[in-house]
C-alpha cells in the first residue's frame, strides 16, 4: 500500500460503488492485518493502519464523520480495543506468564506474584528466568478467551474487567463503556489503558481459576499457604480415584470365575 495513494477505494481494495457492508468487510480485514499491535516488528505498520482508518472514515461518512465523542464507541473502536487486548494478552502468555509459572508454580505464590506485578506492569515485572516447555504449557492453560463487552448489569461496581465461565473455559471480559469513559480516543492513548486493564484482569482472574478464596497479602503468607492449598486441591481427586479403583477391584474379585 504506497503512502502516496490516497484514493480510499484503492487503499481498501474495493470498487467504486461498492456497498457499505463490502467496504466495512475490507476495512476490518486490512485493519487487523496492519494494526501496529499485531505487527510489533514492522515499523511501517502504523502508517499503513492510519491510511486504512482514514480511507474507512472517508467512505463511511462521506468524508465528514461526526466526532466520536458524540456517537459513542462503535464497532471499529471496539475492534481496536479487542486487537490491542489480544496482542497484549498474547505477549503476556508468551513472555511474562510462563516465567512467573516457572518461578512460582501454579498456586498461591503465583497469584500473589501476579497481583504484585500487575501494580507495576506484568511485562516489565516478569521474573528474569527462562521458562521450560512445561511452564509454557501451564501458562497457556490459565486463559482461554478474551472479549470486549458492553456494560453488563450483572457486573458489580465500576470495574472495567470481569471473568466469565463457559463449559469450563474462562473468558476475560473488557468493559467497553468504562474504557470509553476513560477518555481514550486515539490508539496512542487507548493502548496503555487497555494494557493495564488486561493485566489487572489477569491478576484478578488467576486466583478464581486456581480456586483461591483470597490472595495472600505477601510472599511469606503465599509460601505458607502453598502446601495446604495443594493438599486441598488434590486430596479429593486422589480419594475418589482410590475409591473407584477399590470398587473395580472388588467387582473383578466378585465376578472371577
Amino acid at each position: 500500500m504506497p503512502p502516496s495513494d490516497r484514493d480510499p477505494y484503492a487503499i481498501l481494495g474495493v470498487r467504486r460503488g461498492a456497498s457499505l457492508e463490502d467496504i466495512k468487510r475490507a476495512y476490518r480485514k486490512l485493519a487487523r492485518a496492519h494494526h501496529p499491535d499485531l505487527n510489533p516488528g514492522d515499523p511501517q505498520a502504523a502508517e499503513r493502519f492510519k491510511a486504512v482508518q482514514e480511507a474507512w472514515e472517508a467512505l463511511r461518512e462521506g468524508g465528514a464523520p461526526p466526532p466520536r465523542q458524540a456517537r459513542g464507541p462503535d464497532d471499529d473502536w471496539l475492534d481496536a480495543c479487542l486487537w490491542m487486548a489480544e496482542a497484549h494478552l498474547r505477549e503476556l502468555r508468551v513472555r511474562a506468564l510462563p516465567r512467573y509459572v516457572q518461578a512460582f508454580g501454579v498456586g498461591p505464590r503465583l497469584a500473589q506474584a501476579l497481583q504484585t506485578g500487575a501494580e507495576v506492569g506484568l511485562a516489565e515485572a516478569a521474573p528474569d528466568v527462562s521458562a521450560g516447555r512445561w511452564a509454557r504449557w501451564r501458562a497457556r492453560r490459565l486463559f482461554s478467551r478474551l472479549s470486549i463487552e458492553e456494560d453488563l448489569l450483572a457486573w458489580p461496581g465500576s470495574s472495567p474487567v470481569g471473568l466469565r465461565w463457559e463449559k469450563g473455559q474462562a473468558t476475560l471480559l473488557l468493559r467497553s463503556r468504562m474504557l470509553w469513559r476513560a477518555g481514550a480516543r486515539a490508539d496512542d492513548t487507548l493502548r496503555p489503558i487497555v494494557r493495564k486493564v488486561v493485566e489487572l484482569g489477569i491478576s484478578g482472574a488467576v486466583p478464581v481459576m486456581l480456586g483461591l478464596p483470597v490472595v495472600p497479602a505477601d510472599p511469606a503468607s503465599a509460601a505458607a499457604a502453598e502446601w495446604p492449598w495443594r493438599l486441598r486441591r488434590w486430596a479429593w481427586p486422589v480419594i475418589w480415584a482410590g475409591v473407584a479403583t477399590l470398587v473395580v477391584v472388588m467387582m473383578a474379585w466378585a465376578l472371577r470365575p
